[in-house]
Order: structure tokens, then C-alpha cells, then sequence
């Protein structure tokens, strides 16, 4: 056995994280199918992406020796856990791809950098409209680079439902409302129904709380209009969504 008179060939393989032992399909002078084991020996398992020179012996009625190559290509895995996503106007979603090797970045389209700010992983919703994130892998030594793009859709704040106010101390409204999705909330009360002017406000910084009391700006004996508005944020600017209003017909 030579390399002259002896042609062989190796099934190549792609990456599995297990040893890999080459399928061998070695030819003697053109026509002569050599089996392993009987006509020739070969040892040897590969885990790593690479290609490696393997060599068989000839045993039995063949000497000498021949060597060839083996390749275990990189492995090709999509991205998962990367769904398109909805977001009202304030909240945040943290990207956590799976099947991801190698550094992982995110980029967000020019037209959608008006609506969604990235830092790392996570992606702030900013403004109405739809953003696209390409989600990039740099891959490994065995692993492929990975591509693969979210959509985020971001909406205004809803409007909250359920409000209520009533006056039951001096100079004071109580104001109640049910939760939405959204950064916050602003409860304003006015003695116009337009509520160009705004006579009391109260700023509620988290979603969760769903009650304020209006105090300072209210006079005795007056009647106001109150509504509260669900709040995210439009970059720098607050992106709100107004409720229908109520009315106290009379502060204590």
C-alpha cells in the first residue's frame, strides 16, 4: 500500500461535542476494495472541528502505507428562545438566546432607533413603532457564526379603567384606578373638562400602585374633573395615554 496505488477516501462529519471515528472507503490499483481490519489497520477518533491527516497500515496480504485526510466541520445551530415581541412605550425586554456561542451582539435598525434604545441584552421600548434587532453570534472553534432578527412592536401605554374619585376630606381627592401595562402614572384634577388647567397633580412612579390622594391646589366647596394618564417613556419625553374622567361635584 502506497499512495500511488491506493486511493481512499474519509465521509467527512460536522461537530457533536462526541469523538467521531472516520468511515473509511480505501481502493487497491483502481478496482480492489480493501476491508478494514483484514487488509488494513486504522485507529483513531476526533472530537474537535479541524481537519486531521489520518494514515492506514496495510496487514495481511499488503504492507507499506498510505495517509489521507478527515474533516469535522463546524456545527451549524440555529438560534432559539428569539420570539418577536410587543412592549408598551417605557418597559424593557432582555434578549436570553439559546443555542448562542461565542460573543453575542444586537444592533437595531436606523428607522427603529426611534423606538427602541439598546444596552447589551436588554432593549427599552421609547416610542410607537416597530423595531428590528439583529441578533449576531461570533461562534467558537466548533461552533458556527449565527444570525437571526426580532421584531419589537412598541404601543402607547393603554388607558387605564375602573377610575374613581371622591372627596371625603378637606381639600382632598382620593383617586382610585385599576393597573395597566406601563412606566407610570400622572393624576391630574382640573375645573375644566378640557383640563387646560391642571388645579392638582400627583406623579405615581410605579405601575403598580394603583391609588393617590390629590392635597395641594384644591379649594373647599369646588367641583373638578379627574382623570389619571398611564405613562411610558418617548426618549427623553413622556409618552402618555389619557383615561376618561370623572367628576367631584364637591370638595370637602
Amino acid at each position: 500500500i502506497n499512495a500511488t496505488n491506493t486511493k481512499g477516501s474519509a465521509a467527512d462529519a460536522s461537530y457533536t461535542g462526541s469523538a467521531i471515528t472516520p468511515t473509511l472507503a480505501v481502493v487497491y490499483g483502481g478496482s480492489t476494495n480493501l476491508v478494514q481490519g483484514t487488509d488494513y489497520s486504522f485507529s483513531g477518533s476526533y472530537t474537535d472541528a479541524g481537519t486531521y491527516t489520518i494514515t492506514i497500515t496495510g496487514m495481511g496480504d499488503y504492507d507499506g502505507s498510505a495517509s489521507g485526510t478527515f474533516t469535522i466541520a463546524k456545527a451549524s445551530a440555529a438560534l432559539g428562545n428569539l420570539k418577536n415581541q410587543t412592549l408598551v412605550s417605557g418597559k424593557t425586554y432582555t434578549f436570553a438566546p439559546t443555542g448562542a456561542f461565542g460573543k453575542v451582539s444586537y444592533a437595531v435598525d436606523k428607522k427603529g432607533k426611534n423606538y427602541v434604545k439598546l444596552s447589551g441584552a436588554k432593549a427599552t421600548a421609547t416610542g410607537k413603532g416597530t423595531a428590528t434587532i439583529t441578533v449576531t453570534t461570533a461562534g467558537d472553534a466548533n461552533h458556527e457564526a449565527q444570525k437571526a432578527t426580532v421584531k419589537i412592536t412598541v404601543n402607547k401605554p393603554a388607558a387605564v379603567k375602573g377610575l374613581k374619585a371622591s372627596s371625603s376630606k378637606k381639600k382632598q381627592i382620593s383617586v382610585s384606578w385599576k393597573k395597566t401595562s406601563c412606566s407610570g402614572y400622572v393624576v391630574q384634577a382640573s375645573t375644566s373638562s378640557n383640563f387646560k388647567k391642571i388645579a392638582s397633580s400627583a406623579t405615581i412612579k410605579k405601575e403598580g400602585t394603583t391609588k393617590a390622594t390629590l392635597k395641594k391646589g384644591l379649594k373647599s366647596g369646588q367641583k373638578y374633573y379627574v382623570r389619571v394618564l398611564s405613562y411610558g417613556y418617548q426618549n427623553k419625553d413622556a409618552y402618555r395615554t389619557a383615561s376618561g374622567k370623572v367628576t367631584v361635584k364637591k370638595v370637602k
